[in-house]
């Protein structure tokens, strides 16, 4: 549910039963974000009011109107409907509300008014947070705080704040696997990079892709549009790096350089030509590789024209499988797989509806601070155009690690990343113009992305 309250810088909502000011544009932002909504308040400002709020859901708490418990009843019911449902006050009645409050907007109000009845704890300790920020300039908002607050609008009477209470329970266990590395990790001086690294072994994280949640970084900036270019080269068997360069998207670039090629005893190679990687193995695995030009249709076997039969016509088979692991062809690669081994599942939906669709990969290396979300981001993105080719729902996502590993000339970041507060993760959904037959066949722009709240990025230099 939605808090939406006027305040003043001190947390002053009211005097005598009454707001002690009148701001027109205040009350119209107030109309505009409730109206066709649930709105549940107390029965003293009901009273202050004078009348229900029309064309809105009014629920009324106190004598002779709802109870509390009932009240929360009824709003979960309503967001359950797709309805916003909007707190409206007054203090007694947001502090009943405080543990299903997942945003809040706030207007703080410019001027001192006097008042007699204040803000609960909870929006008071929002407002020192908001005062930290934007009044004194200090650092970011971080996990420890009540929420993430951000200005949403600033006019001359009062600025308007958006505040996040949901942490992102999913990103503060990708938080945790972090923090695990650096108080648990064996140090590794010198590697294949030379930089050397802290790393963990076997460990497991999960994500939700129901109702279009999609696992995507809040805690840095996340390029979207690298990972879906990345996965549809992938998909469309794709080995030449100079076609993502094509597009501005760089990650490939270092392993297929000169330098890195020469490295590998590949200086037969063209600068650019990966050999076989991924792509080469979801889509032609045993063919002989020649180059990144040559055509390989019809050659090896399709692994992913293969899945993609066998989740349709044989969905609960336990051998939904493809591989990047192709021992022979290894020292042809001028990277071999982090991510090696996918395996699908498809379960009965109980609603009677499409059923659902969950993935499980393992990943042999992972440079998680670089790289970690990226690749469970790019696997979550696999999972929902697989539902959507197969007509299926997206549940889930499971990721195994073999080492987990932080880059020495990565720390930096660390404090940052661990500091940072989570926010929920965005919402994904699928619009392509024209139905999509083939899962390699879809464009950037069939995909949107709603609702993605992030901290700025984190630079950090890839090793190869």
């Amino acid at each position: 549910m939605k808090l939406i309250l006027a305040i003043t810088k001190t947390g002053g909502i009211a005097k005598e039963g009454k707001i002690p000011w009148n701001i027109t544009d205040e009350t119209l932002f107030f109309k505009n974000m409730t109206i066709g909504g649930v709105v549940i308040m107390g029965r003293k400002t009901f009273d202050s009011i004078g009348k229900k709020l029309p064309k809105r859901e009014n629920i009324i708490i106190g004598k002779d109107h709802t109870s509390i418990q009932d009240a929360i009843s009824q709003g979960i019911e309503f967001e359950k409907q797709g309805l916003n449902v909007w707190v409206i006050g007054g203090s007694e009645i947001a502090e009943a509300f405080q543990n299903y409050v997942t945003e809040a907007f706030l207007s703080v109000i410019h001027d001192d008014y006097e008042c007699d009845l204040f803000a609960p704890q909870f929006v008071l300790e929002t407002l020192n947070t908001i005062h930290r920020l934007y009044d004194n300039g200090k650092e970011g908002t971080g996990i420890k705080d009540i929420c993430a607050p951000k200005m949403y609008s600033k006019c001359k009477d009062y600025t308007i704040y958006q505040c996040f209470f949901q942490k992102n329970n999913e990103e503060i266990k990708f938080q945790n696997l972090i923090e695990k590395i650096v108080n648990e990790g064996t140090e590794t001086k010198l590697d294949r990079t030379q930089f050397g690294t802290r790393s963990v072994f076997g460990e497991q994280l999960k994500f939700s892709l129901e109702n279009g949640k999609f696992p995507m970084s809040t805690l840095r900036s996340c390029f979207f549009r690298g990972i879906f270019e990345e996965l549809m080269w992938f998909l469309r068997g794709q080995t030449d790096s100079n076609i993502l360069s094509q597009k501005g998207i760089s990650i490939w670039e270092g392993n297929s350089s000169r330098e890195s090629l020469d490295k590998l005893n590949l200086t037969h190679r063209e600068v650019g030509d990966c050999g076989s990687i991924y792509g080469f193995q979801w889509r032609h695995w045993g063919a002989k590789y020649i180059d990144c030009k040559t055509d390989y249709t019809g050659k090896g076997i399709d692994q992913i024209s293969n899945l993609i039969h066998e989740i349709k016509t044989n969905p609960f088979s336990r051998r939904l499988l493809i591989s990047g692991w192709n021992v022979e062809d290894l020292d042809q690669m001028c990277l071999p797989p982090c991510h090696t081994f996918y395996q699908f599942n498809v379960e009965t939906a109980p609603d009677g509806g499409k059923n659902f669709l969950s993935c499980h990969y393992y990943q042999r290396s992972s440079d998680i601070l670089l790289a970690g979300h990226w690749n469970i981001t790019s696997a979550s993105l696999l999972t929902i155009l697989l539902s959507y080719i197969c007509d299926l729902r997206p549940k889930s996502l499971t990721v195994s690690y073999g080492n987990v590993h932080i880059y020495n000339n990565h720390k930096f970041g660390i404090p940052e990343y661990l500091y940072r507060f989570p926010f929920e993760y965005p919402t994904i959904s699928l619009n392509p113009k024209t139905p999509r037959e083939n899962i390699w066949d879809f464009e950037f722009g069939d995909i949107q992305i709603q609702n993605y709240n992030r901290h700025p990025n984190i630079c950090f230099e890839m090793n190869s």
